[in-house]
């Protein structure tokens, strides 16, 4: 997303590319809640709001489920079913993505401002 946003005269094309990303980043923010340190229990999603959305590292293909896998090369549905080790060990979860989207918007400004063909 952030690639084709750094093209100096996207096409239509790469702005259906763009807006697509931005759309399924928007659909998939986790806004009510945290990941956590939770002392004896390890890391886990809180069910309270959070200060800036989430996005998880991996997403289930055609849900857009967040899905954590274990060692043992399971897959499960949500983080507190994997083991401490992994739970504890691994970014499931980012804010990574609010920067793009943060561009994205300036991008659309700037986008919106050129002068279309023919003007």
């Amino acid at each position: 997303m952030m690639f084709l946003m750094k093209l100096p005269d996207p096409d239509r094309d790469v702005v259906r590319a763009v807006d697509s990303a931005a759309a399924w980043f928007e659909k998939n923010a986790i806004r009510e809640g945290g990941f956590t340190n939770g002392g004896a229990i390890g890391r886990h999603v809180l069910r309270a709001s959070a200060d800036s959305p989430l996005w998880p590292r991996y997403s289930e293909i055609g849900t857009d489920r967040p899905i954590f896998g274990d060692r043992d090369k399971t897959i499960h549905n949500s983080i507190e079913e994997i083991s401490a080790e992994r739970r504890n060990g691994y970014a499931w979860f980012s804010n990574n993505p609010q920067d793009a989207m943060n561009y994205y918007v300036k991008w659309k400004e700037k986008l919106n401002a050129r002068p279309k063909v023919g003007e």
